[in-house]
C-alpha cells in the first residue's frame, strides 16, 4: 500500500516537474515562424525583419483575450488575423503573397483536418508524412 502511494507521489512530481521544465517561450516560437516564411517566401532580411516587428507587435497587443464568449472570440481573433494578414502583404511582393496565401489555406485545412480527427479518437499517427512545398504533411 505505502509502496503504491510512493509510486503515485513520484509520478505526479515528475510529471509537475517534467511541465515546469518547459515554459511557453513567445520569443522562440515568433523567431521559429519567421525563419520559416523566411525560406518559404524567400524573404529578403529586410522582409523578414519587418514581418517579424509586425506579428510582434501583433503578439504582444493580444486584443482578443478580453473576450469572454466563445463565438465572439473567435469573431476577434478572425478579423485580428486578416488585419495581420493585410500588414504583411504590403511587405511581400505579389509572388510571395500568393505562396503566404497558398500557405495559410495549407495550414487551415491541416487544423480542420485534426480538429476533425479529434472528435475520433485521436491525431493522425503514421498516414501523413513531414514534407510537402509548406511543410506540412500530405497524404502518402
Amino acid at each position: 500500500m505505502k509502496t503504491k502511494i510512493l509510486l503515485m507521489t513520484g509520478l505526479i512530481l515528475l510529471t509537475t516537474a517534467t511541465a515546469q521544465a518547459q515554459p511557453f517561450d513567445r520569443q522562440e516560437m515568433l523567431d521559429r515562424r519567421i525563419d520559416r516564411m523566411q525560406q518559404r517566401l524567400n524573404l529578403s532580411d529586410e522582409q523578414a525583419n519587418k514581418v517579424a516587428d509586425i506579428l510582434g507587435k501583433e503578439m504582444e497587443q493580444a486584443p482578443c483575450k478580453s473576450v469572454n464568449d466563445f463565438t465572439a472570440r473567435k469573431v476577434c481573433r478572425d478579423q485580428h488575423r486578416e488585419a495581420i494578414d493585410r500588414k504583411i502583404a504590403e511587405v511581400l511582393d505579389e509572388k510571395q503573397v500568393e505562396a503566404y496565401r497558398q500557405m495559410k489555406e495549407f495550414r487551415k485545412s491541416r487544423r480542420e483536418e485534426m480538429q476533425g480527427r479529434q472528435g475520433q479518437g485521436g491525431f493522425p499517427g503514421g498516414n501523413f508524412s513531414r514534407g510537402g512545398d509548406y511543410g506540412g504533411g500530405q497524404p502518402q
